[in-house]
């Protein structure tokens, strides 16, 4: 049983996944359903479509706005959008979601659905190709990657994560394959699809510099392109939306607080036991991959590990609502979540070759 730990820590990792995501269900027959069409859209949306009703009320409704004016040249869609400085971060998705649709606003919900199915797919087809090129079990890894929860969650909510993962997941495939370059390029649309991703660039780097892995040239040439696209955009959004609150500043705070709290008080918020369960799970997860994560990594510092690491660092400081609610946690703690399964099958390996 020991030495079969690390693949029984994968398994349970793939197994507990799964059972999240049956749970919790994701995708009610439509694609429209799929869209989450909340209060905030409706009147946008009947301009398109007057038939359009609103239906489960959640993020993805906010992506559809932005789809319709997805490099914000002009500011018609901004009351249409909760928090516009924040949501506009993550601008690669609807941009997409357009570029999909030929600009045709009836079809931006089935381009939006179109692109995050295949974002899903492509997961588990990177995932594949990482297995092969590690020697590790690829149709095991692809399976697995394409369960995770948060996952599964976004990419039938019209929600942004599946795609950065997509490209987090491809970014990390080519730099193992050393094509620093497209390892770059992938990794820079992922700063675009969602602004923390570029945690796993930084990570790369941090961990190449302490490796001597390549030139001191390359490696500052390889962050300098994944990291540049996105704050680029940013700057571009403060110059566009000078007077628009950012709450970013206020999602930051001492390691590991926010968990805890947040876990405090959805333990304590009034909601069926059958959301307690989904919302605290997610949590305990969490909290048990950071503990691995922060034990073994220094016995066994190989690139997934590092970049394990690199999202226990993101993660211990995040607050605001995350860890309360398991729509959020689920999707925040994705990667962690890829990253570990890639590692542990990483390290049974090592285990039954040594």
């Amino acid at each position: 049983m020991r030495t079969k730990f690390y693949f029984l820590a994968a398994l349970t990792l793939i197994v507990f996944n799964i059972w999240h995501s049956l749970n919790r269900g994701v995708w009610n027959g439509s694609i429209r359903d799929s869209l989450t069409m909340g209060p905030n859209v409706i009147e946008l949306a009947q301009k398109t479509d007057p038939r359009i009703r609103i239906r489960k009320q959640y993020d993805g409704q906010f992506f559809y706005a932005m789809t319709f004016d997805p490099l914000l040249l002009t500011r018609e869609t901004l009351s249409y959008v909760d928090t516009p400085v924040y949501r506009y971060r993550r601008m690669l998705y609807p941009l997409l979601g357009y570029v999909f649709a030929l600009g045709q606003r009836a079809w931006f919900p089935y381009s939006l659905f179109f692109v995050n199915v295949t974002a899903w797919f492509l997961i588990g087809f990177f995932l594949w190709k990482v297995g092969r090129l590690e020697g590790l079990p690829a149709m095991t890894m692809a399976v697995g990657g394409m369960a995770v929860s948060g996952l599964v969650f976004a990419t039938f909510r019209s929600l942004c994560d599946t795609l950065a993962a997509c490209l987090v997941i491809g970014g990390c495939y080519f730099w193992r394959k050393k094509d620093f370059w497209g390892s770059a390029l992938l990794l820079a649309l992922a700063g675009l699809a969602r602004e923390v991703s570029v945690v796993v660039p930084v990570s790369i780097f941090i961990y190449s510099i302490f490796k001597k892995d390549g030139s001191l040239k390359k490696q500052i040439g390889f962050i300098s392109i994944a990291i540049l696209p996105a704050l680029l955009w940013m700057l571009y959004l403060r110059m566009k939306l000078p007077h628009v609150p950012d709450p970013a500043g206020q999602l930051i705070t001492f390691p590991f607080w926010g968990l805890l709290q947040e876990t405090w008080i959805s333990w304590h918020r009034e909601m069926t036991t059958t959301e307690r369960i989904r919302s605290i799970s997610i949590n305990v997860e969490t909290a048990l991959l950071m503990g691995f994560v922060l034990v073994r990594f220094w016995k066994f510092p190989t690139f997934w590990g590092a970049l394990c690491l690199g999202q226990v660092v993101f993660l211990s400081l995040l607050r605001g609502d995350i860890w309360i609610y398991h729509a959020s946690s689920a999707r925040v703690v994705a990667l962690l979540t890829l990253f570990c399964l890639i590692w542990f099958l990483e390290l049974d390996r090592r285990r039954r070759v040594s």
